[in-house]
């Protein structure tokens, strides 16, 4: 039998959402491959690289010439520099795998996709990426993931005003219900659908949308309402449509005749299938009517033809590693030397059939309970999640190339020597998977390393908040209570309530807001202020494209500067001393520049050898660390110490410029 209808509907709709004719497609190939050579390498190249892969890719299912286009895509953008031609290249990759059901890779590439456009706010390509993440949830089975992302979708479309889209949209929800064996929410689903396609004059979606009702009517064994369904979508779709579309209507009618016992009809559907089929790219689904045509020939009692179909169908789901194929052609292969009362064959196939059968059931239940875990993992592990997953897609091709050894080993004398050459090959591989594993298993650690190294440095940094300082913050709120200084008291003691608070909240959190980072600064001054009896400005000063809100840094990373200007710079100052603060943004660091009227590095450093404490400020030590994990860059080139002098050489302040990463 072929591939379940449900499964083939979700896949169709995906293949149909921007089908036009083909004659006026292939116009459309040959002026955007004339455009190209016009074309200055620019951002106007990289879009006719996509519509060419989007072309090839999404409507006449050619998987490899719309590689290459995207491959052209990303390899331009990449020289530009051009963020949004990257990533609108992972979406047509995505699309790529997809329709070579390499489900793996093709959801590595929309999560950047979908990631980038919530950023921006850009709902619509949102809506895209999520559609395309919902086919796969459902190709995998993950029905109530596709659901919850197909409702989602719709709630954008609906808001936006796109009929079309939300057409498309329900069409995916109705396909879900169907699956579940919800049939009257399914009907109720295509039936909306369908009065948008037809309203708008979308005849080849119409004509699918009809096929859709026509699958639940099978379900519910009404076959009379089924079959006028189909031929009336067939007609549609040849008319208005493409070959791929017509494959899946004539498999269906396939399925809907032999449930009927009407064996020839359905071989006549299925071969008709299967001529267009081979034309395509999707090997599952031709897998998938090779193994039928060769059912419904032993059926027919037509073993030869039988035997050829379903070898020939068993071969290619092996070579794919469709696990649920593999084990339904052996079954098949059973039934066929069943029949030719072969039992010995027929015993070995079917023995061959139920251990594929008991893989496929492990497979599954593995599936469950990996399911189950993932929903307990925290975010931390995002990234040992993917290359995990990219480890399990190794095994999954060692697999395979094992699969392609053991039907090797059934042949003669010339398929020895051809074992040996894929012997070879296969430990060449082993070696080269091994280095790759190794590599990211490295990586792993790297990045635990790394994690464990920021929370001591931020325990760290919670536990040296200068306990001089606060000491003689509350000694200046008492000697004022001791005045009746009652005033002053309660305004210190506001802003030093307000600082802890501050410091209390940022060190909990390994990101903070600019906004609140700069609050603690700003307290944190202006109680020194309040000390040093107004000897002590400031200002500061952010640029106007900054959200203060949006824009995140570690905690307590600028404090330490402050304070050492004002203790190291100002504090030995006679007159009034001033400090300046800007902060601005490019790319993905924060340029943050402190700078003091003070008595400069030298004359400060000449004090501390005179006193008792010659030691560097602890809380700059541990921010210089910091800075260190947080960037690969060498430590002069994140934190610079200017001396600023004035004409005659003589120190007029300092200014410390800080590089901080936001990624």
């Amino acid at each position: 039998m072929d591939s379940p209808l449900y499964l083939r509907c979700i896949i169709v709709w995906l293949c149909i959402l921007s089908q036009e004719l083909h004659a006026q497609l292939q116009t459309e190939v040959d002026s955007l491959v004339t455009l190209l050579a016009k074309l200055p390498a620019d951002s106007n190249k990289v879009a006719v690289y996509h519509r060419l892969s989007y072309i090839y890719n999404f409507i006449q299912y050619k998987t490899e010439p719309a590689r290459l286009y995207v491959d052209s895509a990303m390899s331009l953008s990449e020289q530009l520099n051009y963020d949004k031609g990257i990533i609108e290249s992972h979406y047509n990759y995505g699309l790529v795998d997809m329709n070579e059901d390499n489900y793996a890779d093709a959801r590595a590439h929309f999560i950047p996709y979908i990631q980038f456009y919530s950023k921006r706010g850009d709902s619509l390509n949102v809506a895209r990426g999520l559609y395309c993440m919902s086919t796969i949830h459902a190709d995998l089975g993950e029905v109530d993931s596709s659901l919850a992302l197909q409702l989602r979708i719709l709630k954008i479309y609906d808001h936006s005003g796109d009929r079309n889209r939300s057409a498309n949209t329900l069409n995916s929800i109705g396909n879900v219900y169907w699956r579940t064996k919800k049939y009257d929410q399914a009907i109720a689903s295509y039936t909306s659908a369908n009065e948008i396609y037809k309203s708008l004059n979308k005849m080849a979606r119409y004509g699918m949308g009809l096929q859709n009702l026509a699958n639940v009517y099978v379900s519910k064994k009404n076959y009379d309402s089924a079959t006028r369904l189909y031929l009336k979508a067939l007609n549609l779709v040849k008319q208005y449509g493409s070959e791929a579309e017509a494959s899946y209507i004539l498999g269906n009618l396939g399925d809907l005749y032999e449930e009927l016992k009407d064996f020839d009809q359905a071989l006549s559907y299925n071969l008709q299938a299967l001529a267009i089929r081979r034309k395509l790219a999707q090997k599952r689904a031709l897998a998938a009517t090779l193994i039928e045509v060769g059912h419904l020939y032993t059926l027919l009692n037509r073993t030869d033809d039988a035997n050829k179909y379903l070898n020939e169908g068993l071969a290619l789901a092996q070579a794919i590693g469709a696990k649920a194929l593999i084990q339904e052609g052996y079954m098949n292969l059973s039934d066929l030397f069943l029949e030719k009362k072969d039992f010995q064959r027929a015993y070995a196939f079917n023995k061959l059939s139920q251990q594929w059968k008991d893989s496929v059931s492990n497979e599954e239940s593995t599936e469950q309970i990996n399911k189950l875990q993932a929903k307990y993992e925290s975010e931390k592990k995002d990234k040992q999640i993917i290359l995990l997953a990219n480890e399990k897609q190794i095994q999954e091709k060692e697999t395979q190339r094992q699969s392609a050894l053991k039907k090797a080993f059934l042949g003669g004398l010339i398929l020895v020597m051809i074992i040996a050459g894929l012997s070879v090959y296969t430990f060449l591989q082993r070696l080269k998977n091994q280095r790759i594993v190794t590599a990211k298993n490295k990586e792993i650690i790297e990045i635990n390393f790394r994690r464990q190294l920021t929370e001591l440095e931020m325990k760290a940094l919670r536990a040296q908040i200068n306990p001089h300082f606060l000491f003689n913050c509350l000694n200046s709120i008492n000697r004022m209570i001791v005045k009746g200084d009652h005033e002053n008291a309660s305004l210190y003691l506001k802003k030093f309530s307000k600082m802890v608070r501050l410091i209390v909240e940022n060190v909990e959190s390994n990101r903070v807001s600019l906004e609140n980072e700069l609050a603690l600064i700003e307290s944190y001054i202006q109680l020194e202020e309040l000390r040093f009896k107004g000897k002590i400005g400031y200002e500061i000063s952010i640029d106007e494209t900054i959200e203060r809100g949006n824009v995140f840094l570690p905690p307590m990373v600028l404090q330490p500067f402050v304070e050492n200007a004002i203790w190291h710079g100002l504090m030995h100052k006679e007159t009034s001393g001033h400090i300046k603060i800007a902060v601005k943004e490019d790319k993905d660091y924060l340029f943050c520049t402190i700078e003091d009227n003070g008595v400069g590095r030298g004359y400060s450093e000449t004090l501390r050898d005179k006193s008792e404490s010659k030691t560097k400020s602890v809380g700059i030590k541990i921010t210089e660390e910091r800075l260190k994990l947080l960037n690969k860059k060498r430590l002069d080139e994140m934190v610079k110490i200017v001396d600023l002098k004035d004409a005659l050489n003589d120190a007029v302040g300092t200014r410390v410029e800080i590089s901080i990463p936001l990624a």
